[in-house]
């Protein structure tokens, strides 16, 4: 066992919690076979088009994402440890199946846009289709259930519609499209300035990364309206909250 000495209370303690659920992965029986028996045939399908190459690494995403959403309070003893994994025991198969089910819509989606992506397109529409496809793999990654966490899954869904949305629009109105991600790039260059700020293999701490669950707010007030925003939003309420932050 390699016992590692962290700089920081904040690094250490979600060095823990990681730990945690790697130990709960390992002790308990894996629902991916139940999985595979549940899901309906397009429902295993759809999660075959997904970034992880194989189906048993998104599922096993899908379980650690379940695990670190009832991890509420870290075990500091064998005991509590032992009393935590006996709980999850009985819960997992069935919470593990309702995230994939999650999962396997956000990945049909994110597979019928790479289909649009592809082809020939013309000039004015290079550029908009590289910020579309860095976007999409921003929300659709290797991990992106576990680091998110159960409670984006809804969000991410809506994202994923809005970012279908910018692609139709994006047919119609190349100019809109421009500007928007102007707009876009502006506020992104703000975050991203605090992010580099903060000392190596810290997480993002939840203020700020509040911070960049508004651009992607943002991004459906601009490019679908109509699936609607979870709070009001504009350029400048995020550029507002990113100079509170700094106070």
């Amino acid at each position: 066992l390699a016992v590692e000495l962290l700089d920081s209370e904040l690094l250490a303690e979600q060095q823990h919690k990681n730990g945690v659920v790697e130990l709960v992965m390992k002790t308990l029986p894996s629902p991916i076979k139940h999985l595979q028996q549940k899901l309906p045939n397009k429902s295993k399908l759809v999660l075959y088009f997904n970034p992880f190459g194989q189906i048993n690494q998104l599922i096993q995403d899908c379980i650690r994402a379940v695990i670190k959403n009832e991890l509420t309070e870290l075990p500091r003893t064998q005991n509590q440890f032992e009393q935590f994994r006996d709980k999850i025991r009985l819960e997992l198969n069935d919470k593990v199946f309702d995230v994939a089910v999650v999962v396997e819509k956000i990945l049909s989606v994110g597979h019928n846009i790479s289909k649009q992506l592809k082809g020939k397109v013309t000039l004015d529409m290079i550029q908009a289709h590289a910020y579309i496809k860095a976007h999409l793999e921003s929300l659709i990654y290797k991990g992106f259930i576990s680091e998110c966490g159960i409670e984006r899954l809804a969000d991410i869904q809506r994202y994923m519609k809005a970012l279908e949305k910018r692609v139709e629009k994006l047919k119609v109105d190349t100019v809109k499209d421009r500007l928007n991600q102007i707009e876009l790039d502006k506020v992104y260059e703000l975050y991203d300035k605090e992010v580099s700020k903060l000392p190596k293999g810290l997480e993002i701490p939840t203020q700020l990364h509040e911070v960049y669950w508004m651009i992607e707010e943002l991004r459906v007030s601009m490019f679908a309206q109509n699936l609607g925003t979870k709070y009001p939003i504009s350029v400048k309420r995020i550029k507002q909250t990113i100079s509170e932050l700094k106070k």
